[in-house]
């Protein structure tokens, strides 16, 4: 077999140009006619322009942009199946974004598939975010909207923003082991062990840092009614330590700060071309310093609803999050005392930082394997400063609202 497999590399490459027009995967297969390697890839092109109209950054100027190559990736799966019925391949994508803020990250991990469930293997998402049912996450009837594209032309105000309508540890993708079982009367369920890294997910700022021995878990149930398709899911995660980037300034390692804890809660109908779905997620307190109250509570929630009616798709969606941290006060703090402690108690100089975001997607096939969407995204930053805090640190401007237009083409072969 594995001669075999060599061979069919001039043939993955020939048949490139044959196939790249109507859009079609390119496969090697077996001498029975079974696919073996399948190559392909993602090539992405967007524009958009924003109005940030009260964020002291911008100067309630236009922000707009190209973003050449968000999402886009080449990849290459393999896949065997044994005479005893084990199905075992591998998955290698590569990453062609420009930096790490547009491109979709990297992933290579192996795969065995039986009638005891799947086991995942290396560089990819865990059990909580495979089980996650996101009604908000990079659809395709536009390409994105909450999830991910207004980032690159709305100004965020603050790091303590959970500007992103899906818990901040969706797609926490890096080195781990995964087990997913079989499906048993609608249900699923995985969990997965991450022992430590720094976060290997670009996709969204809120969700950078290191943490170490991560587990993550979900379930998800999908059933039938007549038509009504009817899909459930929880899942959570939890790590012995957690620092994101937006720490408190004050030098802290993973050992001095609490770890991940965090759920989210998912349901999605779907029914006659139209699909309707909610989500309410926690992300906890992780990265707080140990045995102090820093009011790192960010909790959220998103509702959307979409339909296709021939070439066409639409999407509508809205999302809000709550914040809560009192990091800039202890940061005033620790560079006048040089150390952690307070003379004043964090509980009473918590900041709340509230964001919502609503979209409007349109998407058109345009030819097979050619989609092309629009999208207008608009949103709102409102900081509430506490008097102790404008004390020490004077007035500070944390608001924004804005909106975006974007619009961009997807071309998958």
């Amino acid at each position: 077999m594995r001669k075999y497999l060599l061979g069919t590399t001039a043939l993955i490459a020939a048949s490139a140009v044959a196939t790249s027009a109507m859009a079609q995967l390119i496969q090697s297969k077996s001498e029975s006619g079974v696919p073996v390697l399948t190559a392909g890839m993602v090539a992405h092109f967007e524009a958009g322009i924003a109005s940030n109209d009260n964020n002291a950054e911008s100067g309630g100027s236009r922000d707009g942009g190209i973003v050449n190559g968000r999402f886009a990736e080449i990849y290459i799966d393999g896949v065997l199946t044994s005479d005893n019925g084990l199905t075992y391949g591998a998955n290698v994508h590569f990453s062609t974004g420009a930096g790490e803020s547009e491109g979709f990250p990297g992933r290579e991990y192996i795969y065995l598939n039986g009638g005891f469930g799947s086991i995942e293997l290396g560089n990819w998402i865990g059990a909580d975010s495979a089980m996650m049912i996101c009604v908000v996450c990079r659809t395709y009837k536009g390409y994105g909207a909450l999830d991910l594209p207004w980032k690159s032309y709305i100004i965020s105000p603050n790091t303590n923003f959970r500007g992103g309508g899906v818990s901040s540890h969706w797609w926490n993708q890096a080195n781990k082991v995964t087990y997913i079982t079989p499906v048993i009367s609608g249900f699923q369920a995985g969990i997965s062990y991450t022992p430590n890294t720094t976060d290997a997910n670009p996709i969204d700022a809120d969700n950078e840092g290191g943490y170490t021995d991560m587990v993550g878990a979900g379930v998800q149930w999908n059933g039938d009614f007549d038509g009504v398709a009817v899909a459930l899911g929880a899942v959570g995660g939890m790590s012995d330590s957690y620092t994101p980037t937006s720490t408190l300034g004050l030098g802290n390692s993973v050992n001095e700060v609490t770890g991940i804890g965090y759920y989210s809660l998912d349901a999605r109908v779907q029914y006659a071309g139209f699909s309707f779905g909610g989500a309410y997620w926690d992300d906890g307190t992780g990265g707080a310093i140990k045995g102090r109250d820093y009011g790192y509570k960010k909790t959220g929630w998103a509702v959307s609803g979409s339909t296709d009616f021939g070439p066409w798709g639409v999407e509508l969606a809205y999302s809000q999050t709550d914040s809560a941290s009192s990091n800039r006060i202890a940061t005033a703090a620790n560079s006048v005392t040089g150390s952690n402690a307070l003379s004043i108690a964090p509980s009473a100089t918590t900041e709340t930082y509230k964001w919502d975001g609503w979209a409007i997607s349109v998407g058109y096939a345009l030819a097979p394997g050619l989609h092309w969407y629009g999208e207008v995204v608009g949103t709102n930053f409102d900081h509430a400063q506490n008097v102790t805090d404008q004390g020490i640190n004077g007035t500070y401007l944390g608001d924004n609202s804005a909106t975006a237009i974007l619009s961009g083409l997807v071309l998958s072969f």
